[in-house]
C-alpha cells in the first residue's frame, strides 16, 4: 500500500492574481480556472484565459510543468486531468509533478476517476463549498501495480477514451448538419426555404399555431389525494421530454384523475411554454401532462412535419416569452404566433422523412457512446484495487 505523497515530486496547490490589476492577465502563460474544467475531458491542450510573469511572481500561483496530474479541490471536488502544456492554476487545483520512475500519471488519472466515484466522498470537507487539502489527499492510500502493468491499464483506457472521443466527434457533426438543414429546408418571414426536394415550388403559408390543432394547456391533479396518482395515464413534465416520442412518465395519475385532467391521444404535439422552453415531443398513447406544457391535437398536417415546423421555429417561439424570473409563454400568445407553413402534405412528409432519418442516426450513435462509457465504467470498477 502506498500513501498519496509518495506519487509525486511536487505537489502544490496553486493561485489567482489580483483580477484588478490588469498587468497580470493577457500573458504568455496558460491559466487553469475551475470554470473551465469538464468533467469528460482527461487532457488539457489549451486555456481560455493567460496570465502574465508579473502575474505569477505576484500570486502563489506557480508554473506546472506539462504532463503533471492536476487535481480539483474546491467546488468541482475530486477531477483529475492531464496538463499537455505548462501552465498555472488557480487555488482550486493542486498539482502534482509526478515520479514517473516509478508511477505512471496516466494510470494515476484513471484511479483518481474510479476513487472519486467509490471513495472519495468520504475525505471531503463539507462547507458551503465542498473542498480538499494537500494533508487530506496525502492520506489516500492506494495498492499500486508495478510500473509495466500501470502502463498497460493507462493504454487499455486511453484506447477506450479515444474512442469515446471519437463517438463524440460523429455526434457533434451529424447534429450540426442537422441543424443547418433546419435552417435551411423550413421558411421565414424573411425567405423560402433555401434547400427544398426536386418537384416542390409552392408558395409557404403563415398560419396561427391554433390553425395547426387544438391547443390545450396541461394540469396538475391534487397531490393530496392519493386515488389521482395510480399507474393508469401518462402524465408528462418537462424532465420526461427528452426524446422525440414519449413513452413513458416518472409519474402517472389515475382514469378518474385523467377525467379532470387535459388529456390528448396518441399523435399529438407537447411543447413546454413555462420554465425550460422548447422541449418539444409527440405522444404516443392517451397521455396527460403538467401546466406548463401545450399539446397540439387533431393536427391537420402531418404530426412528424409540425414536429420538426417547431423545432425550426423553437428560437421564435421562445423571442414571444415574458422576461420574467420563470420566463413563460401563456396559451393566447402560444396559439397566436405564426409560423410558415409548406401546404404540400407529399414535401411535409418528404422533409418530415429526411429529418427521421438523421434523428435515428444521432439516437444510434448516442447509444454506442452510452455503452462505451457504460463499459468503461465497468472496467474502472473492476480493473483497480
Amino acid at each position: 500500500k502506498t500513501t498519496f505523497n509518495k506519487f509525486y515530486n511536487k505537489g502544490k496547490s496553486g493561485g489567482t492574481p489580483s483580477t484588478k490589476n490588469k498587468d497580470f492577465y493577457n500573458g504568455e502563460i496558460s491559466f487553469w480556472e475551475i470554470s473551465f474544467l469538464s468533467i469528460k475531458d482527461v487532457n488539457i491542450f489549451q486555456t481560455e484565459k493567460t496570465i502574465t510573469k508579473k502575474g505569477l511572481k505576484n500570486s502563489s500561483a506557480w508554473l506546472v510543468p506539462k504532463n503533471s496530474l492536476i487535481y480539483s479541490i474546491y467546488a468541482s471536488v475530486g477531477f483529475p486531468t492531464i496538463n499537455k502544456i505548462p501552465l498555472a492554476t488557480s487555488q482550486a487545483f493542486f498539482c502534482m509533478e509526478i515520479n514517473n520512475l516509478y508511477f505512471s500519471t496516466e494510470y494515476l488519472y484513471y484511479l483518481l476517476l474510479k476513487f472519486k466515484k467509490k471513495e472519495l466522498n468520504k475525505f471531503i470537507i463539507k462547507q458551503t463549498q465542498p473542498n480538499l487539502s494537500k494533508e487530506i489527499i496525502n492520506q489516500f492510500i492506494f495498492k499500486i501495480p508495478s510500473l509495466q502493468e500501470q502502463t498497460k491499464i493507462a493504454n487499455f483506457f486511453s484506447i477506450i477514451d479515444r474512442k469515446i472521443e471519437l463517438i463524440k466527434e460523429q455526434l457533434s457533426l451529424l447534429e450540426k448538419q442537422k441543424q443547418y438543414y433546419l435552417n435551411n429546408m423550413f421558411a421565414n418571414e424573411k425567405s423560402y426555404p433555401k434547400i427544398r426536394f426536386k418537384g416542390f415550388n409552392d408558395e409557404w403559408k403563415s398560419k396561427k399555431i391554433k390553425e395547426l390543432g387544438n391547443i390545450k394547456t396541461g394540469k396538475t391533479p391534487s397531490t393530496k389525494n392519493e386515488k389521482n396518482w395510480l399507474n393508469d395515464v401518462l402524465w408528462i413534465t418537462i424532465p420526461d421530454m427528452t426524446k422525440k416520442y414519449l413513452t413513458n412518465s416518472k409519474k402517472k395519475i389515475s382514469l378518474m384523475a385523467s377525467k379532470k385532467n387535459p388529456i390528448v391521444k396518441e399523435k399529438s404535439i407537447l411543447f413546454s411554454c413555462i420554465g425550460t422552453i422548447g422541449n418539444i415531443g409527440i405522444t404516443t398513447t392517451i397521455t396527460s401532462f403538467n401546466q406548463q406544457i401545450n399539446s397540439i391535437s387533431s393536427i391537420k398536417d402531418g404530426v412528424e412535419y409540425v414536429y420538426y415546423l417547431f423545432q425550426y421555429n423553437t428560437e421564435k417561439i421562445k423571442s414571444y416569452s415574458s422576461a420574467q424570473t420563470l420566463p413563460m409563454i401563456n396559451k393566447n400568445y402560444f396559439e397566436n404566433i405564426e409560423i410558415f407553413v409548406s401546404l404540400n402534405y407529399k414535401e411535409q412528409t418528404k422533409i418530415a422523412h429526411f429529418f427521421t432519418i438523421i434523428d435515428r442516426k444521432i439516437e444510434l450513435i448516442k447509444e454506442q457512446l452510452s455503452l462505451l462509457e457504460k463499459q468503461k465504467q465497468y472496467y474502472l470498477d473492476n480493473m483497480f484495487i
